[in-house]
């Protein structure tokens, strides 16, 4: 998926099991390589997660489950144009 620096993004999840939803700088299992800034809730099975990419979030960020290989995706983080967004 791709993201513009300075838009705000709302993840609704509504997951079937114990499968926590990270945005992380690495796309690897477990809790570490979190990236949590701009991030609500990062680590979450259900609900909201927000997410305000900031104006220096690196080119490439990934989403990861806590714990199941095949629920992973890159997110390509690019500059907004004016009119996209607050930042």
């Amino acid at each position: 998926m791709t993201l513009a620096r300075g838009n705000t993004y709302v993840f609704n999840l509504v997951l079937r099991g114990p499968y926590p939803f990270w945005i992380k700088t690495q796309p690897e299992l477990g809790t570490g390589y979190a990236y949590n800034d701009g991030v609500t809730r990062n680590g979450s099975l259900t609900g909201l997660v927000i997410f305000t990419v900031p104006q220096d979030a690196p080119d490439t960020l990934y989403y990861v489950s806590e714990n199941q290989t095949n629920l992973r995706g890159t997110i390509n983080v690019i500059n907004g144009s004016p009119g996209t967004g607050p930042g």
